[in-house]
């Protein structure tokens, strides 16, 4: 069943499966300030197209760029991830790909097929203040993927954990209870040559990272903020789909802990308005991975699909307004 209406299309099936993601995002220009990475906009280079894949295990992109100017350029490009809240993230399971690495996602990147060296530059954030400096100055990584990031922060000093505690960074309380409350802020970024004239191919390729909660059958119906129907834009025809699973699958197993899990996906798009003038052609595809999974999000746009777990999306001349947000219920 598929239905869509303005900014909603909800993709559904009865069932469950999958991992889903929290991190993704889209190519732009950039430039290096005082600040640190720092995004503009691109007067010359268009985006021709963009091939967009986003499964639970697997995120794709492809771009094909145009240098339109008189010249050749040489720039910054940078793909930033969404921020990442620790106070949010904190709290629910977060399953990272690779925790040997600052490179957490396995972000790979590739020019014209051949690999391209990449530089991460992580940034941590308190409102709008840059606490980076601050984190790193007290022995911590900004970053949660670290096996032992908590472990460090409960072994903090006093008088560093009474400075963190002050400046509102770290919450610490009883029976060994401590969170972060920061916003990290991560980017991948390299030097790329554009020829006068030519086309350059561009494509990454990553492993999400996984966020996980439960999604209860009283929340089909809960009172109150609509969580999920306001950032995923689940109706009323997904809801009844759902009031109908849960006796479903009581039935079907007494052992059912009475709860599906909630994966939630973010994808940084409106980055690729960034290039000259919209994206000549975009296709976006998305992969539920099994058949049974729940699938919505908010999308302005035709969706059709295309497998037993794909659904895919074509527009032209397009200039995203907003990000990707993406939940699957298994």
């Amino acid at each position: 069943m598929i239905r869509m209406r303005g900014l909603y299309v909800a993709l559904l099936a009865l069932t469950a499966v999958a991992t889903a993601p929290f991190a993704f995002a889209n190519d732009s220009t950039a430039s290096i300030g005082a600040g640190g990475l720092v995004l503009r906009e691109s007067a010359d280079v268009r985006m021709a197209s963009e091939d967009l894949v986003i499964s639970p295990s697997e995120i794709r992109v492809r771009y094909e760029f145009v240098n339109e100017g008189s010249a050749d350029i040489d720039t910054i490009v940078a793909f930033p991830l969404p921020p990442l809240d620790l106070n949010e993230w904190g709290n629910v399971e977060v399953q990272f790909p690779k925790t040997d690495s600052s490179n957490f996602v396995g972000f790979e990147a590739f020019e014209n097929g051949k690999p391209i060296a990449v530089t991460l530059e992580e940034k941590a954030f308190f409102g709008d203040e840059d606490v980076t400096d601050v984190l790193k100055g007290a022995g911590l990584e900004i970053d949660i993927f670290k096996v032992d990031f908590y472990d460090r922060l409960r072994a903090l000093p006093q008088e560093k954990r009474t400075m963190l505690a002050r400046m509102g960074l770290v919450a610490f309380g009883g029976q060994d209870y401590v969170a972060a409350t920061w916003i990290v802020k991560n980017a991948f970024y390299w030097r790329q040559r554009f020829p006068k004239g030519e086309t350059v191919v561009l494509e990454h390729r990553y492993r999400p990272v996984t966020g996980r909660s439960f999604y209860m059958e009283e929340e089909i119906d809960a009172a109150g903020v609509d969580y999920y129907g306001e950032n995923y834009c689940i109706d009323a025809p997904l809801k009844a789909a759902l009031r109908k699973t849960f006796p479903q699958r009581k039935a079907s197993n007494p052992d059912w802990f009475g709860m599906l899990i909630a994966n939630r996906t973010k994808y940084v798009l409106t980055t690729g308005a960034n290039w000259k003038g919209p994206i000549g052609r975009f296709r976006l595809t998305l992969d539920k991975v099994k058949p049974e999974n729940f699938l919505s999000l908010c999308w302005d746009g035709p969706l059709r699909k295309t497998g037993p777990t794909t659904f895919v999306s074509e527009l032209t001349d397009f200039t995203p307004t907003g990000e990707l947000s993406v939940l699957v219920l298994e």
